[in-house]
This record gives C-alpha cells, sequence and structure tokens, in this order.
C-alpha cells in the first residue's frame, strides 16, 4: 500500500530543473521536482485507500502532522 502511495507522488510530481556534468569521463544527471504538501496528503490518503487502519495510523502518526504544518 505504501507502495501505492508512492507511485502516486512520483506520478504527480513536477519537474523543477535538470543539470548534468561528465567528470571524469562519466555522465551524472540531477533532477529537481516538486510537489506540494496538499498534494502529497491527498495521495497518501487515495494510495492507502483500501486499508482504512493503516490510512488512519499513516495520517494520524505524529511524524506525517509534523511534515504537514511545516
Amino acid at each position: 500500500m505504501l507502495r501505492n502511495a508512492h507511485y502516486k507522488i512520483e506520478e504527480q510530481a513536477t519537474l523543477n530543473d535538470l543539470e548534468s556534468a561528465m567528470k571524469e569521463g562519466v555522465y551524472r544527471g540531477f533532477a529537481k521536482v516538486g510537489i506540494s504538501k496538499q498534494q502529497v496528503r491527498q495521495l497518501v490518503e487515495s494510495g492507502l485507500s483500501s486499508n482504512s487502519r493503516y490510512q488512519r495510523e499513516f495520517t494520524e502518526s505524529a511524524g506525517f502532522a509534523d511534515f504537514i504544518t511545516q
């Protein structure tokens, strides 16, 4: 279920910036993405909707509440 929520967040995040660099013949790529906390909340609730107990435990946890209110 958390995997479902994770995939939904990946699908909804927007790409804000891209950068690539070559060092010692090896390319490295970096991406900056963004998503609003309200979107995260909605997607987590949706991703965990098949099990209301898990959804409640996760969304009412101190860590999640702290993340959302920051």
